[in-house]
């Protein structure tokens, strides 16, 4: 099934964001291609996924160990509540991610950069 993950990260979120207009452009011409289903939109603006931290990742670390985990089986490598919550925000991104068949990120340019805003 063809599937659209749409991003948009400019802390504007106003009908001014030059990289709001054009992801919105291009996921609308998508879905008049593709139809409206498999569209899956996030505003990391507007809604953060929270900064990685260290029980994210000590979790990574030991499933690097482990090889090649499938996300199913991340879970029971978790030792502590931290980790299994650090998996539980995780897990549906990287699903999310994992199903697109296409994504479109907004990212926009300040200063003629991109940057990522320091964690909080």
């Amino acid at each position: 099934m063809t599937s659209l993950l749409h991003l948009d990260c400019s802390a504007n979120r106003s009908g001014e964001s030059v990289s709001r207009q054009l992801t919105a452009l291009f996921a609308g011409t998508w879905r008049a291609r593709h139809g409206g289903t498999g569209c899956v939109y996030r505003d990391l603006a507007g809604g953060p996924v929270p900064s990685l931290d260290t029980a994210y990742r000590a979790l990574g670390r030991r499933v690097e160990r482990h090889g090649l985990v499938p996300p199913g089986e991340v879970a029971a490598l978790t030792v502590s509540p931290a980790e299994l919550r650090a998996w539980a925000l995780t897990r549906p991104l990287i699903t999310e991610l994992r199903a697109a068949s296409t994504v479109l990120i907004g990212a926009p340019m300040y200063n003629y950069s991109v940057i990522r805003s320091p964690p909080h």
